[in-house]
């Protein structure tokens, strides 16, 4: 029946915010059996269990769309919800020196085995949340 329907919202980031770095994308569904999340049209991950939460890191630069689908119990029961984010540069030093072939061979080694390790990804996020909080306040 109609009352059995998925609902599904992006709960952060929000539309139209600016993200850098380790981003965590927040899901609320409900009736959902699982929950897909696609960024920019590549599949991203799927949950299906409540909280729904992906990691996403979000250091290609310009606009990124975000597309949540719960799935309900029936297979054709599914609800969307789309949020559109920017991404800076990420936030490391000597952005301009790369800016004419941003390739993945340019960056450093360090900084693709930092989110290896559960250590190594705590201050990014920490960093990502500060960031967001402090625009928030000049709004």
């Amino acid at each position: 029946g109609a009352e059995g329907d998925p609902t599904v919202a992006i709960v952060s980031p929000a539309d139209g915010d600016m993200v850098s770095g380790a981003v965590t994308v927040v899901v609320a569904a409900g009736n959902a059996q699982s929950v897909d999340l696609t960024i920019d049209g590549a599949a991203a991950g799927t949950d299906d269990e409540a909280p729904y939460q992906f990691m996403w890191d979000a250091t290609q630069p310009g606009d990124h769309t975000l597309v949540a689908t719960a799935h309900g119990t029936t297979q054709d029961a599914t609800a969307m919800a789309t949020v559109t984010v920017a991404s800076g540069s990420g936030g490391g030093g000597g952005g301009g020196s790369n800016s004419d072939n941003p390739g993945p061979g340019d960056l450093p080694g360090c900084s693709l085995d930092a989110g290896k390790g559960g250590l190594g990804f705590a201050p990014l996020a920490m960093a990502a949340v500060a960031v967001l909080r402090r625009r928030r306040q000049r709004v």
